[in-house]
């Protein structure tokens, strides 16, 4: 599925019967790779393979090439393959840039709260939304990295980390809106393993930057998630319009499971199944977010899950509830 031949038509958004998706990165390491996106028959999978080594069942969407970038016919026939091209759509959008002056609100997923956080050249400042506290953080930002090392151990500040923190910005889009998160992870190894997400600050600013859609939707996806709220690991399938979810690194045994909307890459979840130990007293909503680091040295990519309250009960519609973080999925041999 290698770049050449002619522009054409979107051929491959949905399979016909008896067809399955399939896709292929085939130079990861460039700039600004392309994934390949096209529909064949499973039972001749290992056939295809072996003119093009890095072809994978799934689709672009779920390595995060969201954004549609053209259509084009490799090879000849008998031995062609048309296939959709796409990039990551927060590239294509120049959103990968370090902002040198940023305001923002964020709702912390871990503590439940807020945090006004000011970024002004090279310099850092976070303080609580909350009326009744009065600390105030300041770090030095590097713009390179679009991140800051992070010492919570201030006065007044109530519960700090036991070690300080690197803070990087990332920025996040669904089909439907953009936003810039913080990532914290422990450099000291401490906490969790360097690079873990410990936890996600989202902007509520402008909850929902509404842009035209751009990003498509998985429909072939198993992924591990550290799930910021609760500290613990989560799994989620995507097979067509179906979604699993299931506890990961632990002896639960409780299984969800919704279908998902295409449109809005969303699901309805219902934790309140048997096993799940405090589940949410509502139905919530599960939205597909893919996420890309700011950072200019060597930005990051991933996926991750965002939950919101559609009721209302728990928080405004729409507000941001948690986050699960992607961490690893199976090896793609």
């Amino acid at each position: 599925l290698q770049a050449g031949g002619e522009a054409l038509a979107p051929c491959c958004q949905t399979c016909k019967p008896g067809l399955a998706k399939f896709y292929s990165v085939p130079n990861p390491d460039e700039a600004n790779p392309e994934c390949g996106e096209c529909c064949l028959q499973p039972s001749l999978y290992s056939f295809w393979k072996l003119f093009e080594p890095k072809l994978l069942p799934g689709d672009c969407a779920s390595q995060g090439f969201t954004k549609y970038n053209g259509t084009e016919t490799d090879g000849v026939w008998p031995l062609s393959v048309t296939n959709d091209r796409y990039v990551r759509a927060a590239a294509s959008q120049q959103k990968t840039h370090c902002p040198r002056e940023l305001q923002a609100i964020y709702a912390d997923m871990h503590d439940g709260d807020k945090k006004r956080v000011i970024i002004s050249g090279a310099s850092m400042t976070i303080k609580p939304v909350d009326g009744t506290q009065t600390w105030v953080v300041n770090a030095e930002f590097d713009s390179q990295s679009c991140s800051a090392v992070v010492d919570f151990n201030v006065p007044g500040k109530p519960n700090p980390p036991p070690v300080k923190l690197v803070a990087t910005l990332w920025n996040s889009m669904s089909t439907e809106a953009t936003k810039t998160e913080l990532e914290f992870t422990d450099p000291s190894g401490t906490l969790a393993a360097q690079g873990f997400p410990l936890n996600r600050w989202v902007d509520v600013t402008q909850a929902a930057h509404q842009h035209e859609p751009s990003a498509s939707c998985p429909t072939n996806l198993q992924v591990v998630y550290a799930d910021m709220h609760d500290g613990d690991k989560k799994e989620v399938t995507i097979s067509g319009v179906s979604v699993t979810v299931k506890p990961s690194g632990n002896n639960q045994t409780w299984v969800v499971k919704s279908e998902l909307d295409a449109t809005s890459c969303s699901a309805s979840i219902d934790f309140k199944v048997p096993g799940k130990p405090s589940p949410p007293p509502v139905t919530l909503t599960a939205t597909f977010w893919n996420t890309m680091s700011a950072s200019t040295l060597a930005p990051e990519e991933k996926t991750e899950f965002e939950f919101t309250d559609p009721s209302g009960t728990l928080a405004p519609a729409g507000y941001p509830l948690n986050h699960w973080v992607e961490i690893s999925r199976p090896a793609s041999g």
